[in-house]
């Protein structure tokens, strides 16, 4: 069954046709707004998430394996990052350094003379061994972590 409109609409489509004059529906002024924010957020929001999502996290296993006795601390910090977050010097010839990351710990052995180490110079010591231990915390405690609970 038809309803009582559609031969007004037949008529006025092939009217305007005819004329030349039909214009499309105007869209409103708060619908084109709204479509130029989602056209500027949504590359921010893609942005973030694959910020949040890519993988930074240089303490992995991949990169433990990277280190192979007799280098250098300089080369040890370029494939970790600077600067360990702990240093433990096991005395004047030898010492361990431990890098924590989200999936586990690196922890690096070194021989060499600690006590007269020039931070310029420190192709004197050596890396003796390099060990990755995985992350047992489940996905609950690192969230409790995350959060300081």
């Amino acid at each position: 069954m038809k309803s009582c409109l559609e031969p007004d609409a037949q008529a006025r489509n092939s009217l305007a046709c005819a004329s030349g004059s039909y214009r499309p529906p105007r869209v409103s002024a708060m619908k084109k707004k709204l479509a130029w924010v989602c056209l500027m957020v949504s590359p921010l929001v893609f942005g973030g998430a694959a910020f949040c999502l890519s993988n930074r996290d240089l303490i992995t296993r991949a990169n433990c394996d990277r280190i192979k006795p007799s280098m250098t601390v300089k080369e040890v910090e370029d494939i970790l990052g600077k600067e360990p977050p702990c240093l433990i010097s096991g005395g004047s010839f030898g010492g361990i350094s431990l890098w924590r990351g989200a999936r586990g710990t690196i922890c690096v052995s070194y021989t060499g003379p600690f006590i007269w180490m020039d931070p310029q110079e420190d192709s004197c010591i050596l890396v003796e061994n390099a060990v990755f231990t995985p992350d047992s915390r489940t996905i609950l405690d690192k969230i409790r972590n995350w959060f300081g609970l």
